[in-house]
């Protein structure tokens, strides 16, 4: 069974921090209790604490709990009840089941946390060093939960155990997972600490809950990795792979895709992604995209999804963009949504609904190999402009892959399905809706998004692509382009962007050749944004370029520089000749 609280509110603060674990049939569910204050707990101590009549076993209110163990960093408060329904052998393995994980804690899994992703707070509301780790009877499925109320005082409207603790079953210390669940709580309560209570932000529960799930790999718990943790999220991922990333129900195939994204993540960037973006002001997305900025990395969040949903189609050998690093993850090859044979003189039509950040898979096999190229047509919500990556895979086991732009709600464009002779076998179009990017609810629903896709002949695959430009819009980041009007202007194109180049900037880039500019007709041309924002390779200032030839530098936090709406995809990398080719002009704050 499953179970999400509604969140309680709390005075100057927008939402409590609540957190659920699932693990198979495990579920961690936000549950709220409270207890009064303690310092220096001492062995038999009793306290009352009141719980949820949902999620308790007997469906109790309120319960006693005693003291039973403690160690350098924890305190093991056990109910009284279900401490009264053991054997006294049950008892006596429970106490070393009880000093076991102590051990275990005090030695591993504290000072591996605190030294990845900070202090939990210490000595804390209670004024005890020791955090209280309370072991009730829950419902069966549950197998723990952790919510930041506890850590600020009772207050009305507001229900808490004024103690920094974290809630296990009781019947979880009888598994394999004890370890594994305190490890997933324990950085919960860090993150509280780093979050809420130093810089006063309230983490996305998406992204708090992929931290917890990477801590059991930072905690060496997945090895051996067969029925390890992360084995089963994997499964989970692999059963149901299109789920949305931020759409938090408790569910565990919330759990796969958060577990599964998060080690794609760090094996591409390093695990400093996970801690740094916990240790700073940002949250979520915005957290991210502070991370890539501030260590000079091009891509920004939506890159990274795309990349992550051709990564998971292809998982190409070597890890990194368009694979896993992990070796145990070499088997992720996800199924796609859709996948239909497209034949000669018959059009594939498919319509589905698309949720924020939900990958979407759609596999076309090209039944016609003297087919020259695909047709496609796509159709998206009018606001919501996807985020969509094509991967072409030819007969020869070579691949393909692009970002193709989608502009203005429809966009048609051509892939071509011949490369050296070599016919394509089939193509993978992934995409999702990324415009919203914070403040994510339990639930939304998604957004209509059809493709149309027919094969096309050697002809017509001519005739558009010397209408539309050489690639159409799927035309390779870095290319020039130019209006078909045969206007003298070039650009140069990223992302949903393009960038004027004057004829002396392109000369100083020896790759660029204006020779080789792309005539883009005007859907094409107008398809893409213009920019003028641009930061050189080895430096982490933003200059805005006028027509004058003067760089303004953004003298702005990477907060202020999201706040205030600008894109970080809209930043072009340039080299230190054009940096030196402009004036210097004054700084833009605003």
């Amino acid at each position: 069974m499953f179970f999400n609280r509604p969140t309680t509110k709390m005075p100057k603060m927008s939402t409590s921090t609540k957190s659920c674990f699932i693990i198979f049939l495990a579920v961690v569910v936000s549950l709220v209790s409270f207890a009064s204050n303690a310092y220096a707990d001492i062995l038999g101590q009793q306290e009352t604490f009141f719980v949820n009549k949902n999620y308790d076993l007997y469906s109790r209110t309120e319960i006693t709990a005693t003291l039973k163990h403690f160690s350098s960093y924890v305190n093991f408060y056990v109910d009284d009840y279900a401490w009264s329904q053991l054997s006294t052998s049950q008892q006596d393995n429970l106490l070393i089941r009880m000093q076991s994980l102590a051990t275990d804690f005090d030695t591993r899994i504290y000072p591996i946390e605190t030294g990845f992703w900070g202090a939990e707070p210490r000595p804390g509301i209670d004024n005890d060093p020791r955090i209280t780790l309370l072991l009730e009877a829950l419902i069966g499925g549950n197998g723990g939960y952790f919510d930041s109320v506890n850590s600020y005082p009772l207050a009305p409207g507001r229900t808490s155990n004024e103690r920094d603790m974290i809630v296990m079953n009781i019947d979880a210390l009888n598994t394999d997972l004890a370890n594994v669940f305190l490890g997933h709580e324990f950085q919960h309560l860090i993150s509280a600490n780093q979050k809420e209570m130093i810089r006063g932000v309230s983490e996305e529960i998406w992204l708090n809950e992929l931290r917890s799930e990477f801590t059991s790999t930072l905690l060496n718990q997945n090895v051996p990795y067969a029925n390890s943790s992360l084995y089963r999220r994997v499964q989970s991922f692999l059963k149901t792979p299109s789920d949305s990333l931020v759409e938090w129900a408790n569910m565990t195939t919330d759990y796969g895709i958060a577990a599964v994204f998060g080690d794609y993540m760090a094996g591409r960037y390093g695990q400093r992604i996970l801690s740094e973006t916990l240790q700073s002001s940002g949250a979520g997305i915005t957290s991210i995209n502070n991370f890539l900025a501030s260590n000079n990395i091009q891509e920004r969040f939506p890159d990274i999804f795309a990349d992550w949903m051709v990564a998971s189609y292809l998982n190409a050998p070597g890890g990194n963009r368009y694979g896993y690093l992990r070796p145990e993850l070499k088997n992720i090859h996800i199924e796609p949504n859709f996948r239909q044979t497209i034949a000669s003189g018959i059009e594939s039509t498919l319509s589905t609904q698309v949720k924020y950040w939900q990958p979407t898979w759609m596999e076309m096999i090209v039944g016609d190999a003297s087919a020259a190229g695909m047709k496609v047509e796509i159709d998206s919500h009018a606001i919501e402009q996807p985020i969509t990556a094509v991967v072409t895979i030819y007969g020869d086991g070579t691949y393909d892959v692009q970002r193709i732009a989608i502009q203005n709600n429809a966009q048609t464009f051509y892939l071509p399905t011949l490369k050296s002779g070599q016919p394509a076998s089939k193509i993978m179009i992934a995409t999702t809706y990324s415009a919203w990017q914070s403040g994510f609810p339990g639930s939304f629903t998604g957004f209509p998004f059809s493709m149309k896709a027919s094969l096309v002949d050697a002809t017509t695959m001519a005739a558009n692509q010397a209408a539309a430009g050489t690639a159409n819009t799927a035309i390779q980041d870095g290319s020039l382009i130019k209006r078909d009007n045969a206007e003298p202007e070039s650009y140069v194109i990223r992302s949903a962007y393009k960038r004027y180049l004057r004829p002396e900037i392109i000369a100083l880039y020896g790759h660029l050749n204006q020779a080789s500019t792309i005539i883009a007709n005007n859907t094409v041309f107008n398809g893409y944004r213009i920019s003028n924002y641009v930061r050189y390779l080895n430096d982490q200032k933003v200059y805005a370029v006028w027509p004058d030839g003067t760089k303004h530098w953004l003298k702005m936090s990477a907060e202020h520089f999201t706040s205030s709406g600008r894109d970080w995809n809209s930043i072009f990398i340039i080299n230190q000749a054009e940096l030196d080719a402009y004036r210097t002009g004054p700084d833009i704050t605003q």
